[in-house]
């Protein structure tokens, strides 16, 4: 059953590009918006 390595193999690059693409949208959002006092994570 090898069909679920693959399965498996997707579902973890779905999760470390979603990941990245997280990050990416952090930093550009954090560029366009520039720091004015108030930093709430």
């Amino acid at each position: 059953m090898e069909i679920w390595y693959y399965i498996g193999f997707g579902v973890f690059l779905l999760f470390i590009i979603g990941v990245i693409v997280w990050q990416v949208m952090d930093m550009i959002k954090e560029k366009n918006n520039p720091v004015n006092g108030n930093k709430n994570k």
